[in-house]
Formats: C-alpha cells, sequence, structure tokens
C-alpha cells in the first residue's frame, strides 16, 4: 500500500516519469532536485538503495542520494547498497565494465537471497554482515 500511495503521489505531481524492470530503475525528474529522488527512493526500495552521480564536461562525482542518517550513525544498520551502485556507476564511467558486471552480480545475489538485509530492507542484517556477504559473491 505504502508503494502504490507513493506512485499516486508522484503520478499526481507529474514530476516523476519512472521506467522499470526486475533489476534496474531508473527516474527521470522535470522540476527541481527538492523532493522527486525521495519519491522514486520510495518507489524502488527507499534511499538506501538509490545512488547519484553528478556529471561534468571533465568531471564527476558518484554518491548515494541519502543524506548522513544520523539517527543511525554507529548502530551498524546502515544499507551500503546506494553507495555500492554509485561504485557501480563510477566504474561503469570510466569504462571498467567487467568490474562494475562482477560488483552488481555479487549485490544482486546477495539482495535476491535476503538473507542478511539491512533493517530498512526488512531484513536484520548488519552493515558489515551485508557488505561482507556482497564480497563473499566478488571472491568466487
Amino acid at each position: 500500500m505504502k508503494r502504490m500511495l507513493t506512485a499516486v503521489a508522484a503520478v499526481a505531481t507529474g514530476a516523476v516519469i519512472l521506467t522499470s524492470t526486475a533489476t534496474n530503475a531508473e527516474a527521470y525528474w522535470r522540476r527541481g532536485w527538492g523532493w522527486g529522488p525521495g519519491i522514486a527512493a520510495g518507489l524502488v526500495g527507499g534511499l538506501g538503495v538509490v545512488p547519484g552521480a553528478n556529471l561534468g564536461d571533465t568531471h564527476a562525482l558518484f554518491e548515494s542520494v541519502h543524506g548522513s542518517a544520523p539517527d543511525i550513525k554507529g548502530k551498524n544498520i546502515a544499507n551500503p547498497t546506494a553507495m555500492i551502485l554509485a561504485a557501480v556507476m563510477m566504474l561503469e564511467h570510466i569504462s571498467e565494465a567487467a568490474a562494475a558486471k562482477r560488483i552488481y552480480a555479487s549485490l544482486e545475489k546477495v539482495l535476491t537471497r535476503g538473507e542478511v538485509l539491512t533493517p530498512d530492507l526488512g531484513g536484520s542484517g548488519t552493515t558489515k554482515k551485508f557488505a561482507d556477504a556482497i564480497i563473499k559473491e566478488i571472491e568466487r
């Protein structure tokens, strides 16, 4: 129901156009950045899974779109997915497609298994356990 209400809000404002497949979602904003990423993030799993890229003519910066999350600081429950996906986008940007695919595939396997999901994704896993599971997949 939460996703449906978020989608209705997004459609009603006319601000977000979404396309998605089973493993990928893209959002295109018509106006400003203020609330758009938050609405789109709600449709794909929350701010913990949304990477961002700022691309210029000669420079690029890749980051998660969420804030510093002081409410979970030091609790070992932060979801590292957004930063991992930002790293994947960076690797693709610098033509390291093989490395990007390997990391993405490992992340996808861990998310699909669902054994170490962080609380924001409905699990009880920790940041460290989640990251360790991805590293283990990469090393296979």
